[in-house]
């Protein structure tokens, strides 16, 4: 564990040529589209939507026209509707402000502040927002035509008019949150957290794929259903290389794990899991499945170690550091992946989720996570599948 954490976010930076890791995660930031202009200890005090309604002024905003504001300032800014005396116009973009009207805008509070400046003075007629009501929901994307796009590309795809007055403010993966980038590629089973007008946001959810429930129950039935079939699968014997295999309870539950979360990705009114319950899951099954190995193993380690003496850990050594240089050297030269990709992807293919940190620390990004989540699941896959052959058959 030591060895992985201090390879992939120490050595492995280093033999690439990289000397300072957050100094390449920020220039991969900016060459992505954007990068974040806070400074070590600050945040965002406000990542929601506001609703404000301003009075269009005679020396500021009249005369502007409806297609100037959109351009420029695009989906930052939603306007909502344009009141003049008692009548509500239509939101067309030829229409011409006059001296008078109020405009109720709808977005991301820094753009709506900028937008009311070149409009007039903000009013505090609680009347024109009566009904604004927010919504806040997670989205997974499922659809095909949106998956493996980058977020600019989906910008471009998705109507106007369906984006308008919905914002994506968080994006996760495998419960791990990357930066939302215009050259960020967008996966299947990512999760968009999107916020707006419930209208908005019900449109926005319908291009990427479907909402997931807010509702903290667990559909103890579905996954009681994926543990039994897992459970049967695994106990199946098939001969390889004239000995007796099976996938083991951990395989068949691998297995069957794929398989329910494609149907629940599908039948949306079945297998509901809230994160917080799936995250409690994985951390205590892997902290009792090291107990397990451990209390297993200790009564023969020191026969073992008593036996080959030093022998043995310098091989356990060579066996992590060699996958891991190869793996270095070839995501480098031949795929040419970034090395600040590279320092997550190490992480991901020895499953080793502190080594993930380390290089996110190290980074200070969440960057490397974007090559951190492929590799993770093949190497799980292929660990878990190739475990028992390998055991029984060399």
């Amino acid at each position: 564990l030591i060895l992985v954490v201090t390879f992939a976010s120490k050595i492995a930076p280093r033999l690439m040529g990289i000397s300072k890791l957050s100094q390449a995660a920020h220039e991969l930031e900016t060459s992505m589209g954007t990068v974040s202009q806070l400074e070590d200890g600050q945040f965002n005090f406000q990542r929601d939507i506001v609703a404000r309604v301003y009075h269009v002024d005679d020396d500021v905003g009249a005369g502007t026209t409806i297609g100037d504001l959109k351009a420029k300032f695009g989906n930052a800014v939603t306007i909502q509707s344009i009141d003049r005396g008692d009548q509500r116009l239509e939101r067309s973009k030829d229409l011409l402000l006059n001296p008078g009207d109020k405009l109720t805008l709808v977005g991301i509070p820094s753009a709506v502040v900028a937008a009311g400046k070149h409009l007039g003075t903000e009013l505090t007629d609680k009347r024109l927002t009566e009904g604004l009501i927010g919504e806040i929901r997670d989205v997974v994307v499922t659809r095909k035509d949106r998956v493996g796009k980058t977020v600019g590309a989906l910008k471009q795809e998705i109507d106007t008019e369906v984006k308008r007055g919905a914002y994506a403010i968080r994006l996760t993966r495998m419960n791990r949150e990357i930066p939302i980038h215009p050259k960020t590629e967008v996966q299947r089973g990512d999760v968009v957290r999107l916020v707006g007008l419930p209208e908005s946001v019900e449109r926005i959810s319908n291009e990427l794929g479907y909402q997931l429930k807010s509702s903290d129950a667990v559909d103890y039935v579905f996954l009681a259903l994926g543990i039994i079939a897992g459970i049967l699968v695994g106990s199946i014997e098939f001969a390889v290389a004239g000995s007796p295999v099976s996938l083991g309870i951990g395989g068949g539950c691998l297995l069957s794990g794929l398989v329910f979360g494609w149907l629940q990705s599908h039948l949306r009114s079945v297998g509901n899991l809230p994160p917080a319950t799936a995250l409690h899951l994985r951390d205590f099954g892997l902290a009792v499945f090291i107990a397990c190995v451990g209390l297993a193993a200790a009564p023969q380690a020191w026969e073992v170690l008593s036996e080959r003496g030093i022998l043995l850990p310098v091989l356990a050594i060579i066996v992590v550091t060699v996958p891991m240089v190869a793996s270095m050297i070839y995501a480098r030269r031949v795929v040419g992946m970034e090395p600040v990709l590279v320092t997550g992807a190490l992480g991901g293919l020895l499953t080793n989720t502190a080594a993930l940190n380390a290089s996110v620390a190290e980074a200070d990004s969440e960057i490397p996570v974007l090559g951190y989540t492929v590799p993770y699941v093949i190497a799980n896959v292929l660990l878990t599948l190739l475990g028992p052959v390998i055991v029984l058959t060399v």
